[in-house]
């Protein structure tokens, strides 16, 4: 994960708290609130060739247009987030926060028009 410097974060500590940073930056407060009771799917894999086999028969057998996997959220019934996850060196699973965010975003979208699609956060 790399060496703990800076006040005791590694780079992703870093790059997590410059992300949150940059949010603030982009956006303003708001009086608004979500609150949605959900039902989702979450599937992780380690290894891309078994994610990749799962979603060529679960996804892509019926929609043959779809590409390969990285991350990805489904808009079905319950929604799946679909996604890579790693590990430390003592086995303890890491799953990219942001990336996982980004995808339930979708999926928030789903129950709450008003949520913004994260895809579109380039235009913040």
């Amino acid at each position: 994960m790399g060496d703990i410097e800076n006040g005791g974060i590694n780079r992703l500590g870093q790059l997590f708290n410059e992300y949150h940073r940059e949010y603030l930056a982009s956006t303003k407060p708001s009086e608004q609130m979500v609150d949605v009771t959900i039902t989702l799917r979450v599937r992780m894999y380690g290894s891309n060739a078994h994610k990749q086999l799962h979603w060529d028969r679960d996804w892509r057998s019926k929609y043959p247009d779809w590409g390969p996997v990285q991350w990805c959220s489904v808009s079905s019934t319950p929604p799946e987030i679909w996604g890579d996850l790693r590990e430390t060196k003592d086995g303890e699973i890491v799953i990219n926060r942001i990336a996982l965010g980004h995808e339930l975003s979708h999926a928030l979208k789903l129950l709450d028009a008003r949520v913004m699609d994260p895809d579109q956060d380039v235009k913040l």
